[in-house]
C-alpha cells in the first residue's frame, strides 16, 4: 500500500511540473540548409561587421518561394537567389526573401546577402 502511494504522490508531483512549463513547438520546417559560406571584416571604428552570407538550400517537403530568416540590427545592401537579384522585406527582425520562382523538394538554391551588422 505504501508503493502506490509514494508511486501516486510521484505521479503528480511530475504531472504538476509539466503543467507550470508551457509548450514550446519548434518552428515550421520549410527548408533544409545544405552548406553555408561566409565571408567578414570587421570595422572598428564604426563598431561593425561587414558580411557576405552564400547559403544553399533546398525544400524540405512543400514547395516554397520564399525564405524567412531572423535578422537583428543588420542593414541588407543586397540579396541575390540563384545569381538573380531579388525582392526582399526587412520588419521586425525578420528578413523575408522573394525566390523568383518555386522551388520543389530536391532542388536546391543559393540566396546571397550582402549585410552589414551593426551593433
Amino acid at each position: 500500500m505504501k508503493k502506490i502511494v509514494f508511486l501516486v504522490v510521484i505521479f503528480f508531483t511530475f504531472f504538476a511540473k509539466a503543467q507550470n512549463n508551457p509548450y514550446q513547438p519548434e518552428r515550421e520546417k520549410i527548408n533544409n540548409l545544405i552548406h553555408t559560406k561566409l565571408k567578414v571584416d570587421f570595422n572598428f571604428e564604426k563598431s561593425q561587421l561587414n558580411g557576405e552570407a552564400w547559403i544553399t538550400l533546398t525544400p524540405h517537403f512543400y514547395p516554397t518561394s520564399k525564405l524567412t530568416l531572423d535578422a537583428k540590427s543588420f542593414k541588407i545592401n543586397e540579396i541575390k537567389v540563384n545569381n538573380t537579384k531579388a525582392e526582399f522585406n526587412y520588419t521586425d527582425n525578420e528578413l523575408t526573401i522573394e525566390l523568383g520562382k518555386t522551388f520543389k523538394k530536391g532542388e536546391e538554391y543559393i540566396v546571397y546577402i550582402n549585410y552589414i551588422l551593426h551593433q
